[in-house]
């Protein structure tokens, strides 16, 4: 609800140094602006509408759902507990499975040139643990936040031979987003690297 997205601050002015205090709210609307036009909207409050009995009605077609799911009129996601996901196109009934997931392995060379230790493990999230949250979920929007934690060697060893017992963990975020209409998924993925030597 909105209440529930307000949140109280203190604004001041670009033009005096006056403080006025302000509760700020943020609205997700459909809109549809003409090509090199514009529209204009209007937000009036009104006072609550009451209904004695109101009738049942159907479920809200929401975007994201509680099983993993994002789901509009072109294509679905579906969310698996390593972090991975499966898309499916619906109008050729294609899908795509295991997408998103990391590999690592180790690199000493530079920027101009690839070489590997000789004893090079790879690393990879498909085993890994998700922490799935459904972060937004409404009849215009659905969004999925997956955290999981890759461990990887701290760096090489200094012959370049092996990679380090000692280890690093690599913390890694993707942000699923999926909106009303869309014909593609959204997606954003931040990681904190603190390891040497090697490709994620």
């Amino acid at each position: 609800s909105m209440e529930d997205i307000a949140i109280a601050v203190e604004r001041e002015l670009d033009t005096a140094g006056i403080k006025m205090p302000a509760v700020r709210r943020r609205i997700l609307i459909e809109i549809n602006v003409p090509a090199l036009g514009y529209a204009t909207y209007a937000l009036r409050p009104r006072g609550a509408n009451y209904i004695a009995h109101p009738p049942v009605i159907a479920d809200r077609p929401l975007i994201a759902h509680e099983n993993g799911i994002l789901e509009n009129e072109n294509i679905k996601v579906i969310i698996n507990s390593n972090g991975t996901f499966s898309l499916l196109h619906k109008a050729t009934g294609h899908i795509m499975e295991n997408l998103h997931y990391f590999t690592d392995n180790g690199e000493i060379g530079s920027a101009h040139l690839t070489k590997s230790p000789h004893r090079n493990p790879v690393q990879t999230s498909l085993g890994a643990v998700a922490a799935i949250t459904m972060v937004e979920s409404n009849l215009l929007r659905g969004i999925y936040k997956i955290d999981l934690s890759l461990t990887i060697p701290a760096a090489a060893t200094i012959d370049g031979k092996d990679r380090l017992r000692e280890t690093r963990n690599i913390p890694i975020t993707t942000w699923l987003t999926l909106e009303k209409g869309s014909r593609y998924l959204k997606m954003r993925t931040k990681l904190t690297n603190d390891a040497r030597d090697h490709r994620l």
